[in-house]
């Protein structure tokens, strides 16, 4: 935390700081004109004196309104460069991750480490911190006023604030443990609703409207429930800290009086020990509950900068390759999603460069976990599996993604340009773009809308068919223009014709790489594969060109004939 507080905005820190102390400063002093106020009263005062008196004290309140004012524009600029750098650290530590590990929470759960950790960071650390801080000064240049007024009414104030500070000590542990529960309920919470909203189809359909319902209404609960319970706690301590407060001030007044008894003090004196008083109770009041607001925060801070964070750094021994010159090779590969059962159960082939190659079995069988390896999002769990020789694992993630595209069946859109979900926000030129859109057969749904390629998609691509996202995939695919092209029911959603266009085109890709993860089981596009990889149970049961796996009649010849007789 000590990196986005002080290392990484000094500037912003330094100026808050002084904002903070010039402030405190004013506010004490207050104390300080209203008693040469009281003090014409009480005191043989001239016109001029009073004259002078007032135009200082209205000087003064000028002069401290501009200070507040630069106090509070400090503290925004502060918050808001501590946050906004720990938001784009976290969204860059987030996105460092590999697949394996990002896999391990849900989505939501970053979202509500984003929104809401991130959020009661802020409120009640950053800007607590500083509070903190500021009612800390408050009270020091209350107490040295105090001293330099009377010393012992300084003396007593210290020590019922001493007993002040106390009171919030007793309610921190059920207070952090409370505020816990806050954010993992939230990222349940997150999680219910992102469920309920992907699923509206579906609820519509099979009207369970008040099931769906029913279980909003069990997390909401849960979640309000212990706002509630937070609610409660914090009006249990700031009643607590109000009473003794009040209690406080009244007996210091009674000591107050007592000194004006026995020392024949002054008006003004006595009014600015009054304020003082008040300078020291409130602000301890606040410190106390702020304080403890720091310790039961301090969980989410170390799961949001803690566990939260991976390294960034690139390893300085990962080997960069700038193209693909030979093969990829499994070599006795295993793999386990969960560590108990094999995906993957002793893959040992390898793909040449500029071949064409078709994976096809049946829905689990391994297929779209081989194409993950290849691009990196997990590791063998045994054997190895290289790039021109080289362990995927020591090569450089960059250098690898420059090498290989990939369509894959779900598609994902950004909440843009058709554009932009094309170009990925980089710059192409205008003649590349418009041969990728013909190639993917966009150019009739392009030249149909108003804004054209400028058109906005909404959000995950929601203005368009299943057959037009995807389409959008192979196009932005193509525009990457790499030597490996991964395929992963890459025409799925599109009609035959148009599947078979695209197959073909692909196929006739010179130079790249294809591989291809298929259950269309075509003879004519299957009969284009320099061989093809039937996949079972995790083992590589067949391989070879269609006619041969035809003509040996067994497991390929089973999935094909099945699949012509659908």
């Amino acid at each position: 935390m000590k990196k986005y507080l002080f290392k990484d905005n000094k500037a912003s820190f330094i100026f808050a700081m002084v904002s903070i102390i010039l402030e405190s400063a004013f506010f004490t002093g207050e104390a300080y004109v209203f008693k040469n106020i009281l003090d014409l009263v009480s005191l043989d005062m001239s016109m001029d004196k009073f004259y002078n008196t007032v135009l200082f004290s209205i000087g003064y309140i000028l002069v401290h309104c501009v200070v507040i004012y630069m106090y509070r524009k400090a503290m925004g600029n502060y918050s808001r460069s501590v946050i906004t750098e720990m938001k784009e650290d976290v969204f860059s530590n987030i996105y460092s991750r590999d697949l394996k590990s990002f896999s391990e929470n849900n989505t939501e759960s970053y979202v509500s480490i984003m929104l809401n950790d991130i959020k009661m960071i802020e409120k009640d650390y950053v800007i607590n911190l500083s509070s903190i801080f500021a009612y800390m000064l408050d009270i020091i240049f209350a107490v040295i006023l105090l001293f330099k007024f009377n010393v012992k009414v300084a003396l007593v104030a210290i020590g019922f604030s001493v007993l002040l500070s106390m009171i919030p000590k007793f309610f921190s542990k059920e207070l952090a443990a409370l505020k816990k529960d806050l954010s993992d309920g939230m990222k349940t919470f997150l999680v219910k609703v992102k469920e309920i909203s992907e699923g509206f189809e579906t609820i519509k359909t099979y009207d369970i409207e008040d099931e769906a319902y029913d279980q909003f209404s069990v997390y909401n609960d849960e979640v309000e429930d212990v706002k509630y319970n937070i609610g409660v706690m914090d009006a249990k301590i700031n009643s607590a800290l109000e009473f003794f407060s009040f209690l406080i001030q009244f007996l210091v007044s009674i000591i107050v009086v007592y000194f004006i008894i026995k020392d024949n003090l002054t008006v003004g004196l006595v009014g600015s020990v009054g304020q003082l008083m008040v300078n020291i109770c409130e602000p301890m009041e606040g410190f106390s509950g702020r304080f403890n607001r720091l310790k039961t925060v301090k969980p989410i801070v170390d799961n949001v900068i803690g566990k939260n964070q991976v390294k960034t750094e690139k390893s300085e021994d990962s080997i960069q390759i700038d193209e693909f010159r030979k093969s990829i090779c499994f070599e006795d590969v295993k793999f386990s999603y969960d560590g108990k059962r094999n995906i993957l159960d002793g893959i040992n082939t390898c793909l040449e460069r500029g071949k064409k190659y078709a994976i096809v079995g049946e829905s689990g069988s391994g297929k779209s976990t081989i194409l993950k390896l290849i691009l990196g999002y997990y590791s063998c769990n045994e054997g190895k599996l290289t790039v021109d020789g080289t362990d995927i694992d020591d090569l450089d993630e960059d250098s690898l993604s420059k090498l290989i595209s990939v369509i894959q069946q779900d598609v994902f859109l950004f909440d843009t340009t058709i554009r932009n979900n094309i170009t990925l926000f980089k710059d192409y030129p205008e003649e590349e773009i418009e041969d990728v859109i013909e190639k993917a057969h966009l150019k009739s749904l392009i030249e149909s809308l108003e804004d054209g390629l400028d058109t906005y998609i909404g959000e995950a691509g929601d203005k368009l068919s299943g057959g037009e996202r995807q389409r959008i995939s192979i196009a932005r695919a193509m525009l990457k223009n790499t030597p490996i092209l991964l395929l992963d029911e890459a025409t799925s959603a599109l009609d035959n014709i148009t599947a078979n266009e695209i197959e073909e085109m692909v196929l006739n890709m010179k130079g790249t790489t294809v591989i291809s993860v298929t259950h269309r089981l075509n003879e004519e596009r299957l009969k284009g594969y320099d061989k093809i990889f039937v996949i079972r149970d995790g083992k590589v049961m067949e391989e070879g060109k269609f006619d041969k796996l035809i003509d040996e009649k067994e497991y390929f010849f089973e999935l094909f004939t099945l699949n012509s007789a659908i």
